[in-house]
C-alpha cells in the first residue's frame, strides 16, 4: 500500500519501510522493515469470484455418492471446474448451501420454471504468486 525510504546512515545503506493492506481483512496493516539491499518479493495478486452452477458427483467404493469438482462460470461467464478439497471448509460450505439452495426449490416447484433458485452460491478466490 505504501513504501518509504530513509536517507543513509552512517554506515550507508537505505532504511526501507512497507506498510501492506490485508486482503481479507482489509481494516488489519502490517509493517515490514529492511534496508535497502534486501530483496523484497512482491506477489501478483488476483482476486475473483466464481459463480457455482452445479457438482459434479462421483461414486467411490462403498457407492456413496461424493462431490468432487465444482461446475462453475467465472466473472466474465467463462466455464470452468474446481475440484472438491474435502479438507477445505469453504468447499464443504459452497456444497451445503447449494445442496440447501436446490433442495428448498425443488420441493417448492410446481413446474421447470420455477426451479431456479434465486440466490448464488460464490466462491471467492484470492490467489497469490510470487514470480521469481
Amino acid at each position: 500500500k505504501k513504501a518509504s525510504f530513509a536517507k543513509p546512515g552512517k554506515h550507508g545503506h537505505i532504511k526501507c519501510s512497507f506498510t501492506c493492506q490485508d486482503l481479507i481483512r482489509t481494516d488489519k496493516k502490517s509493517e515490514y522493515k529492511c534496508p535497502g539491499h534486501e530483496r523484497v518479493e512482491i506477489p501478483e495478486v488476483e482476486k475473483y469470484e466464481l459463480f457455482v452452477q452445479g457438482l459434479t458427483v462421483e461414486e467411490d467404493e462403498n457407492m456413496v455418492e461424493v462431490v468432487t469438482t465444482f461446475e462453475t462460470k467465472n466473472e466474465d461467464g467463462e466455464k470452468c471446474s474446481v475440484p472438491f478439497e474435502e479438507d477445505n471448509e469453504v468447499h464443504e460450505k459452497a456444497v451445503e448451501m447449494w445442496h440447501e439452495l436446490h433442495d428448498a426449490n425443488e420441493d417448492d416447484a410446481e413446474d421447470e420454471r420455477k426451479r431456479e433458485p434465486t440466490e448464488d452460491v460464490v466462491l471467492s478466490i484470492i490467489q497469490a504468486t510470487v514470480k521469481k
